[in-house]
């Protein structure tokens, strides 16, 4: 259903115009598979390196004469009449532009919280991708978005909201949900690692990424995070400081994220 509304608006000629902050891994990712997709188009990006901001959209197939640098809202707009795609070095210039939806990919927590306010004070829908912004004011930027008549999301297809999708739909056929997380590569040394064993647990043979970030993923930082963000948005109690780590097998799962009475390891 949601491919076919898309091509629906694809054919009517009412493209969603999409505004991107923040090109790193993740941001490229959204921006790439967006120029692709029928019925949105990447209008702008920003990001405090231009250049980074249109290899993304490069890499999305976007010819280097459709990219356009733009510094002002009108230039945003300017560049959208054309059909051309905008980069900026400051997301300011897709606030105040004729953007739908601001994707907040920064991963900075703070930058994160800042330009969410802005979207929403500018009328634009924001999808929060920048998950340790999320844990910290998303409940506040949500009511302010229900204020404002915009909507607040987190980012479909990434790890939280496919476990709050999960949750919902398990709640709608009438299941207790007992537990919810989510599974990954991990066994109990990799709470110990460091940047400097990412190479090696990876198997990265060279220097282009952020070893801290990639080892946030292995020590299990980024995955508490978004874990804290479904429980947020479920309403899911953690269970003990810290979330629980258990390296078991998916077979398993059932007899250890049950409560301790029924033999497993959760309190309540």
């Amino acid at each position: 259903m949601l491919y076919r509304r898309l091509v629906e608006l694809d054919e009517m000629g009412r493209t969603i115009n999409v505004g991107v902050i923040g090109a790193g891994t993740f941001g490229t990712q959204i921006i790439a598979r967006i120029c692709r997709m029928p019925g949105m188009r990447i209008a702008v990006v920003a990001d405090l390196n231009v250049d980074r901001a249109k290899r993304a959209l490069r890499l999305g197939g976007v010819p280097e004469e459709a990219i356009v640098a733009v510094d002002s809202a009108r230039g945003v707009n300017e560049a959208i009449a054309r059909g051309r795609f905008a980069v900026a070095g400051d997301p300011q210039a897709m606030f105040a532009g004729d953007v739908s939806v601001v994707v907040e990919a920064t991963g900075n927590a703070e930058a994160g919280a800042r330009h969410g306010h802005a979207a929403i004070g500018a009328g634009k829908h924001v999808v929060m991708v920048t998950i340790e912004a999320d844990v910290v004011v998303g409940s506040i930027l949500r009511r302010l978005a229900d204020q404002a008549g915009v909507m607040y999301s987190l980012a479909y297809g990434d790890e939280p909201a496919l476990a709050c999708e999960l949750v919902d739909w398990a709640r709608s056929l009438g299941f207790r949900v007992i537990a919810a997380g989510k599974g990954t590569r991990f066994i109990p040394e990799f709470r110990k690692a460091t940047p400097d064993d990412v190479g090696r647990l990876y198997g990265f043979t060279g220097e282009d990424y952020n070893a801290q970030v990639f080892c946030s993923f292995l020590d299990g930082t980024k995955h508490s995070i978004e874990m804290a963000t479904l429980s947020n948005a479920t309403g899911l109690t953690a269970d003990v400081r810290g979330l629980h780590f258990p390296a078991v097998d998916l077979r398993e799962m059932p007899d250890v994220l049950c409560l301790k009475s029924k033999g497993g390891i959760l309190r309540r």
